[in-house]
């Protein structure tokens, strides 16, 4: 059975019926993601209202302009701790990219 993450941060099941009216409707999961992310908070329901969507955007551009304010900053770490961080030369960057993978971005709830 597939879960969410809910607002409260609590685990929540699809249910079969949900699953079923979400493919009815046209929603994917990563739908269901955002509204629990960003929506209201009722008594049995989340809802996304237009408040709840230009915060939302408020937010996400605010994460953007920091990611290209950040880009070619490099952490450096020993696993445990963060010894420094610096914008490092192109040079100095490959050698801590070589042979490496690309981490995966964190998803909201991980932070």
């Amino acid at each position: 059975m597939k879960s969410f993450k809910g607002y409260s941060g609590t685990i929540l099941p699809l249910t079969n019926h949900a699953r079923v009216r979400m493919g009815q409707r046209g929603y994917r999961g990563f739908d269901v993601e955002l509204v629990l992310r960003y929506g209201t908070e009722g008594l049995e329901a989340v809802v996304l209202t237009h408040r709840d969507v230009e915060r939302g955007v408020r937010r996400l551009k605010r994460e953007i302009q920091a990611l290209e304010r950040l880009n070619g900053t490099a952490i450096v770490t020993d696993g445990e701790v963060i010894q420094t961080l610096y914008r490092p030369s192109k040079r100095r960057m490959r050698k801590f990219l070589d042979g490496t993978r690309r981490r995966a971005p964190q998803s909201q709830e991980a932070r």
